[in-house]
């Protein structure tokens, strides 16, 4: 089976290198999956960091729309 795999690719691979790839196959997806873990325990407590930031973001935006209504009144 793993020989039909490999001509269906036109790619040779020994077992020691199919080892080889399947053993960094399974290192890359056990990182990927620590690194998505991390990501949504930071989202879960980062709330009151938006909050935060989207309170300094909305002071400027009622400026910037105060003086796009100025232009327009003027």
């Amino acid at each position: 089976m793993i020989d039909m795999e490999s001509m269906m690719f036109g790619i040779q691979l020994t077992q020691s290198e199919l080892v080889v790839i399947s053993c960094f196959g399974m290192l890359g997806f056990s990182l990927l999956c620590l690194h998505l873990g991390w990501l949504l325990r930071q989202s879960r407590h980062a709330p009151r960091i938006h909050q935060s930031k989207l309170s300094l973001d909305n002071s400027p935006e009622p400026s910037k729309r105060s003086d796009s209504g100025k232009a327009i009144s003027a």
